[in-house]
């Protein structure tokens, strides 16, 4: 989700009303490094996205069964299992610090008192439901205009010759590699 588009369009709305819910987390927990309330902003929006997925995984037409053509060997196994433990870390730390008074979110005391605090602050401080509203308009139009505008790069690469045409598809194609989470921070700084 990309917070610049939001800032061009409406240089930050009246009273901040046009906010999207993935970076409400991360402004919260960069601007006052309240580590445990944007710990809970994010359990918060990770719980309403995983109900959004479990209805759509129970109500929509069930995914088809994959045939396995070949099998893993032991190697590839503990790579996966060493693959997901890393990416579960970040998200274990999340819980632990979502769960615990920020003075105990930086550090693991296995006696840190629990708390539900964070969640009571995240709760009220966002009004999720406008959020949303926002993150779906935003997402909806930005996926509208790159529709249009991929297809017909995509038809004039494809059926055209035109002078610098390769040049022109090999700056798409670096376009593309740049992963959106490198341009985070200045996203951010926008």
């Amino acid at each position: 989700m990309h917070e610049d588009h939001i800032v061009v369009m409406t240089k930050g709305g009246p009273d901040k009303h046009d906010g999207a819910a993935p970076l409400l987390h991360l402004r919260r927990g960069l601007q006052v490094l309240g580590l445990g309330y944007a710990a809970a902003l994010t359990l918060v929006l990770l719980a309403i996205l995983a109900a959004f997925a479990m209805g759509q995984f129970l109500f929509l037409e069930p995914p088809r069964a994959l045939s396995m053509t070949r099998t893993f060997t032991a190697l590839e196994t503990a790579g996966a299992w060493l693959l997901g433990f890393l990416w579960a870390l970040p998200l274990a730390y999340a819980v632990w610090t979502a769960f615990h008074p920020s003075e105990f979110s930086t550090h693991f005391v296995p006696t840190a008192p629990l708390t539900l605090e964070n969640f009571v602050k995240a709760w009220a401080a966002a009004p999720f439901a406008r959020y949303f509203v926002n993150t779906i308009l935003l997402v909806t139009m930005i996926l509208a205009a790159q529709l249009v505008l991929c297809t017909l790069a995509a038809y004039a690469f494809a059926r055209f010759t035109f002078r610098g045409r390769e040049i022109a598809f090999l700056l798409v194609l670096v376009q593309l590699m740049i992963m959106p989470d490198v341009l985070i921070v200045e996203n951010y700084r926008t």
